[in-house]
């Protein structure tokens, strides 16, 4: 299963800053159509492509630090049923 952890990481963001941080915002900033920022916190993603998941990851890291695809993804093993 994999996990999607934006919604978090945007809330961290929003925690650390002691401000809101609005979709058009982290649209303009991260370089993303506002249209795929609100599809990606709506739900996790099907595909995500590299330039977003890098945009992404490049301006959650100026609030945040370093994190890498893994801060934002994460892959839990489970057996198939």
């Amino acid at each position: 299963m994999v996990h999607w952890h934006l919604p978090q990481l945007i809330r961290d963001v929003q925690d650390k800053s002691g401000g809101e941080l609005t979709l058009p915002h982290i649209a303009r900033e991260a370089g993303i159509a506002v249209s795929t920022i609100y599809l990606l916190m709506e739900k996790p993603p099907k595909r995500l492509d590299v330039p977003t998941a890098e945009r992404l990851l490049t301006f959650l890291s100026r609030y945040l630090g370093p994190l890498t695809m893994n801060d934002l993804l994460e892959f839990e093993f489970s057996e198939p049923a």
